[in-house]
C-alpha cells in the first residue's frame, strides 16, 4: 500500500506540470534517467515502479512486461521473454503466478514475487495504442530495471589449524547489498540464533573450543553462501602430534 500510496502522488504530480506529459508516448521508471538498479534477495518481493502517457487521441490495447533474450540487444528495442501481458498470450511459464500488475490510470507497475536467480536481468514495460481504425503502435521505455539477485560467498580469516581457545571470523560478503537486509549465519543447516546481521557481514568465533566444530554458512533471504568447515583441533592433540613428527 505504501508504494501504491507514493506511485499515486508522483503520478499526480506528474500530470499537473505544464506542458503535462500526457500528450506524448512516454514511459518512466523510478530512476528516469539511468538504468533502474534492484538488488533482490531470492524468494523476496520486488516491485518495478512505472508509470506512462499517450495522446488523448489513442486507446490503449495491451500492455506488456518483457526481458530480451541474451543474444538479442539490451535496449528494450527487441523483444524476448514475456513476464506479463494484459492479453494473456505471452507469459514465459517460469513467472506464471508471480506478477501483480498496477493497472490503473497511468500506472504500470509490475511486482514480481518468489523472485529466483534465473530472474536476474533487465525488464522493461511497453504498450500499444492506436487510434479507431488504424494500426496499433508500440512504444517501450528506455533504459528499463536491471534486478540482481546477490551471490554470496563465505571466507575464513584463518588459513592455518583452528585450535582451542583461537578467535576467528567468518566474512560474508555479496554481489550486492538488498535494502534492509541482515546477514543470516547457519551451523550445520540450522540457525545461529541472535546473530543476524552481525557486524555488517562478519561472524566472529572464540574462544574456541571442540563444540564450535561444524559446516558453517551465510544467507540472505532464501540465498545461502556455500558452506565451509570449521575445524577445531584440541590443544593437547597438536601437541601430541607436533611430538610425533619431532621424534
Amino acid at each position: 500500500m505504501h508504494c501504491q500510496y507514493i506511485l499515486q502522488l508522483s503520478l499526480l504530480t506528474l500530470l499537473s506540470l505544464p506542458g503535462t506529459l500526457a500528450q506524448t508516448w512516454s514511459v518512466w521508471y523510478r530512476d528516469r534517467d539511468r538504468i533502474t538498479v534492484i538488488c533482490a534477495s531470492k524468494g523476496s518481493s520486488v516491485v518495478f515502479d512505472c508509470i506512462y502517457s499517450y495522446p488523448a487521441t489513442q486507446i490503449v490495447r495491451r500492455k506488456i512486461w518483457f526481458t530480451p533474450r541474451g543474444d538479442t540487444k539490451q535496449d528494450g528495442s527487441q523483444q524476448g521473454d514475456g513476464v506479463f501481458n494484459t492479453s494473456g498470450l505471452t507469459n514465459k511459464s517460469r513467472y506464471s503466478g508471480r506478477t501483480e500488475f498496477y493497472d490503473q490510470d497511468n500506472n504500470c507497475t509490475l511486482k514480481l514475487n518468489n523472485v529466483t536467480e534465473d530472474d536476474s536481468g533487465r525488464f522493461f514495460f511497453r504498450f500499444k495504442a492506436n487510434r479507431r481504425n488504424q494500426p496499433p503502435q508500440g512504444f517501450t521505455g528506455s533504459w528499463g530495471v536491471d534486478l540482481t539477485i546477490p551471490v554470496l560467498s563465505l571466507k575464513l580469516n584463518e588459513n592455518g589449524p583452528v585450535k582451542e581457545r583461537d578467535h576467528v571470523t567468518l566474512a560474508c560478503t555479496s554481489t550486492c547489498n538488498p535494502p534492509q537486509m541482515e546477514f543470516l549465519w547457519f551451523k550445520d543447516g540450522r540457525p545461529l540464533p541472535g546473530v543476524s546481521g552481525v557486524h555488517g557481514g562478519q561472524y566472529r568465533l572464540g574462544p574456541l573450543s571442540p563444540n564450535d566444530t561444524g559446516s558453517y554458512s551465510c544467507g540472505l533471504g532464501k540465498g545461502t553462501s556455500t558452506p565451509i568447515l570449521l575445524d577445531v583441533r584440541c590443544k593437547s592433540a597438536i601437541y601430541v602430534g607436533l611430538m610425533r613428527f619431532m621424534m
